[in-house]
């Protein structure tokens, strides 16, 4: 499931968010987002396992990525 995150301080955050009238807050995803599990996956991993954690795992799936690729 491709997903993309981006991490922004919450001052831009209101800024780019709208009300919506059936909702009663604001909505604050990228417009065209529908898959909300991937961008919780990310957040709940980088909390858990901090940027450095997070930053070792890609290099595991990078070093997975070129091992397959030269088999």
């Amino acid at each position: 499931m491709p997903c993309g995150m981006q991490i922004t301080w919450l001052k831009h955050v209101n800024a780019l968010s709208k009300n919506v009238e059936y909702l009663v807050s604001r909505d604050k995803k990228i417009m065209g987002s529908k898959n909300g599990h991937a961008p919780i996956f990310l957040w709940y991993n980088l909390n858990m396992k901090g940027c450095r954690g997070f930053q070792k795992e890609v290099q595991k799936c990078l070093r997975n990525a070129h091992y397959f690729k030269d088999r």
